[in-house]
């Protein structure tokens, strides 16, 4: 998958990425999966973590906030788009999976985002700073973080194919990359 990656140089982008869902109430969440894989809460250890492949959707009043992972090249990263969005931007043949009923999100629901955090890595040494995890506070109702990554044995590791959506605090916290300048909780 080929997109438009976030650069951490782009301040103009990630100040207009930030202001459009800022105080914004969230009212769903869709998770793109490979065609053929449904997507099973089984999956995610104990709710801290859901395996979300190809992309995530953040659906708030008026805008859906789309994060898809992206590579071109050793470059790797997030690529964020508001509406409207490709209908490839999540890939040639992604599946929509519905995820608002999948705890923790309905706790979150009609919540306003109340805070917006990026975290950045430099994959190789001619690569620019791009993102790799974004995340959502929802207030007393927590944050959501999607960042690149799988789980292994129940721990995230880093993949630059896969999408993860943490909502532990503490594992976010605690999942670092090796290129990341900070973990997926961002600064």
């Amino acid at each position: 998958m080929s997109m438009a990656l976030v650069q951490r140089e782009d301040k103009t982008r990630i100040d207009e990425l930030s202001a459009a869902v800022a105080a914004r109430r969230f009212r769903g969440v869709t998770y793109f999966v490979p065609p053929g894989l449904e997507w099973v809460e089984e999956d995610s250890p104990a709710g801290a973590v859901h395996v979300a492949d190809m992309g995530v959707s953040l659906r708030f009043d008026d805008l859906t906030f789309n994060v898809a992972w992206s590579m071109n090249g050793f470059n790797e990263g997030l690529a964020v788009a508001t509406d409207p969005v490709d209908p490839l931007f999540f890939g040639r043949s992604a599946v929509a999976v519905d995820a608002s009923a999948i705890p923790p999100w309905p706790s979150r629901l009609g919540h306003a985002v109340e805070g917006i955090s990026w975290a950045w890595h430099q994959p190789g040494d001619d690569c620019p700073e791009l993102l790799w995890a974004v995340r959502f506070d929802f207030g007393v109702t927590g944050s959501a973080v999607i960042a690149l990554g799988e789980v292994d044995d129940g721990t995230p590791r880093y993949m630059p194919d896969s999408l993860l959506v943490l909502f532990d605090e503490n594992l976010a916290r605690s999942y670092v990359i090796p290129a990341g300048e900070s973990s997926s909780w961002g600064a």
